[in-house]
């Protein structure tokens, strides 16, 4: 499952707010996603938010942990 997984360096379609950001995501905190847009970054926030990588679509409140966290309840 995608959401178990490592997102950052994947491009991805975020919906925040009611808009589409398109991007690399570039880092990711316990409940913000850091997106590449252009020569920019902007910071979105995951409990908000609808996340789609490699054509799997991701609510951002099921994300909304440590990075590590997440990827650590995956391999246990």
């Amino acid at each position: 499952m995608m959401s178990d997984g490592e997102i950052i360096g994947k491009y991805a379609t975020i919906d925040a707010f009611g808009r589409e950001f398109y991007g690399t995501i570039v880092d990711e905190t316990m409940h913000l996603i850091r997106l590449r847009v252009g020569g920019r970054t902007i910071s979105l926030p995951k409990r908000v938010s609808c996340i789609d990588v490699d054509g799997c679509k991701i609510r951002g409140a099921d994300i909304d942990a440590r990075p590590w966290d997440r990827i650590a309840r995956r391999r246990s």
